[in-house]
């Protein structure tokens, strides 16, 4: 294990476990159970190494003093311009061009040294840990089923790594050095990994790599939101029948049949869980409640066709997407329901005032495109 810990841990107890007497309960064996964890984090942290590290591979220089000798050649550069006063605006461009040499020459250097780490081990101390590969071998045969991992090279593993990826070098050379210039000096990079490695690292979020297109899908949420507010009766329906909760989420994941089913009734559950919220149920009036009308739902559920499809959320996402959901399932079902039964039309009622609720400031406010 590669990694290093202040303490020493001396028990591990069940969450939220309890004796007959109302104590902690222990973890049995949980040496051997914190260990496993220990591994299955330490092969995850080997993972993205390894995909970072074949993100760079694009880098490769010509020759090992290639970089250096051009930082010079830009340096003299420089040096001359100032010497006879050339325009700032020339001056500025070559900085930059030297400071891009001085980290991509970096992050290759770091390349090498994840190279080093997998072929020889790492040092700690007087000791030699190997690089462990039996899980990453495993994760790549999903990748490629005809390799193996424990038998082929740094490079051959990370061109398979990024087997999948539709990027060419450049393109994920400019994604690492974007991700590197977001973390700057900073010491906690958990914001980061949350806000940033999903866009990089989810299918569906191909297209959304930057702040600036991310916001451009929020402004998509709210013309949709309002086309649906502004609606008369007629529209209405079909709107509601077409609308697309991920345009509410940050990742998603296509579903049909009993799947599409599973995803919205937990969108359901969480609406109406968001709603008996002491805090946040206090913006829904009792018009808006969707508790009380649960089997109902149900019913809208059960007259979905097995090929019935929709986009469900796959991680965190806004408060608006649990309303819309129910929203789309209550309104793409109902054709199927009961012509107008009392309790149908209660509940198409409550879905429609919970995502007006849900969504007014999404409609009434303008987003601001980054």
């Amino acid at each position: 294990m590669n990694r290093i810990y202040q303490g020493r841990v001396t028990k591990v107890e069940i969450l939220n476990g309890k004796n007959a007497d109302g104590q902690p309960q222990e973890l049995p064996n949980w040496q051997s159970a914190l260990w496993q964890h220990h591994e299955l984090f330490q092969d995850a942290v080997n993972y993205y190494t390894l995909a970072l590290a074949a993100m760079a591979g694009g880098l490769r220089p010509a020759d090992d003093k290639a970089r250096e000798n051009e930082i010079k050649r830009l340096n003299d550069e420089l040096d001359s311009l100032a010497q006879h006063a050339k325009k700032a605006k020339e001056g500025q461009e070559v900085k930059d061009r030297i400071n891009r040499l001085v980290r991509e020459n970096a992050i290759w250097q770091w390349r090498e040294q994840v190279r080093k780490a997998w072929e020889e081990g790492v040092e700690r101390g007087a000791q030699r840990f190997e690089w462990k590969r039996e899980t990453l071998a495993r994760m790549l045969k999903k990748l490629d089923p005809s390799f193996d991992a424990l038998k082929a090279g740094f490079d051959a593993c990370c061109d398979v790594v990024l087997k999948l990826s539709n990027a060419c070098p450049a393109q994920c050379v400019e994604a690492l050095l974007y991700l590197l210039e977001l973390a700057g000096g900073r010491t906690d990079l958990s914001p980061l990994v949350e806000s940033k490695l999903p866009w990089l690292c989810n299918p569906s979020s191909a297209d959304l790599t930057d702040d600036a297109t991310k916001s451009k899908r929020r402004r998509a949420a709210q013309e949709a939101a309002r086309c649906l507010t502004n609606a008369d009766s007629g529209e209405f329906a079909s709107l509601a029948k077409e609308f697309d909760p991920a345009l509410l989420v940050t990742k998603w994941k296509l579903v049909k049949g009993e799947a599409a089913r599973k995803g919205l009734r937990e969108a359901f559950e969480l609406a109406v869980k968001r709603q008996e919220d002491a805090k946040t149920g206090k913006v829904s009036g009792s018009s808006a409640k969707l508790a009380s009308h649960k089997d109902v739902f149900e019913k809208c559920l059960a007259t979905l066709p097995d090929d019935f499809a929709v986009n469900v959320a796959a991680g965190k996402h806004q408060r608006e997407y649990r309303f819309a959901a129910v929203l789309r399932a209550v309104f793409a079902g109902q054709d199927n329901l009961e012509k107008g039964s009392a309790e149908v039309a209660a509940l198409r009622a409550a879905a429609i005032e919970s995502f007006r609720l849900s969504t007014k400031n999404l409609a009434g406010k303008d987003v601001e495109l980054a």
